[in-house]
């Protein structure tokens, strides 16, 4: 017969396992990512000519202008991810200037490649913003978490 204490320790061995399988996916999920990315990289071109022949095949006449289409929407994206960033990067290192956190430019450079991770900058100036309250700089703290939250998020 199993005491509620053995319910208890059973209950974390089952979390500790889902966190261990949720860990695997990610790095799984991290390493098909890269693994994908290389392989386009690397025969890029010979996809895109297959891709476009079968396009060619499927749309007809139309398939150039939906190749051109595709091609300006991925360009899009990208440019606006990059812009976001890089807007969220400067606009995070003038907040750690006048916060006085040191290595500012360099936590503004960190800011701008978090910032492609969904919820990346806010792990920077928050934790600029902890560190100066630990510092007791209370003000300032305080100041950093508004000026990121509605400046640089």
């Amino acid at each position: 017969m199993e005491n509620a204490h053995d319910r208890d320790d059973h209950d974390d061995e089952d979390d500790h396992d889902d966190h261990d399988d949720e860990s695997t996916a990610v790095r799984f999920n991290w390493w098909y990512s890269i693994d994908l990315a290389f392989f386009i990289f690397l025969h890029g071109e010979a996809l895109a000519t297959r891709l476009r022949a079968a396009l060619v095949r499927l749309a007809g006449d139309r398939a150039a202008y939906l190749i051109d289409i595709t091609k300006g929407t991925i360009h899009g994206v990208i440019y606006g991810i990059l812009g976001t960033a890089l807007a969220q990067g400067v606009l995070a290192a003038i907040g750690f200037v006048i916060a006085g956190v040191p290595g500012a430019m360099l936590l503004g450079v960190v800011t701008f490649f978090a910032s492609v991770i969904p919820v990346g900058p806010p792990l920077v100036w928050g934790g600029a913003a902890i560190w100066l309250f630990q510092q007791g700089e209370v003000g300032w703290a305080a100041f950093m978490a508004a000026w990121g939250f509605f400046l640089v998020s």
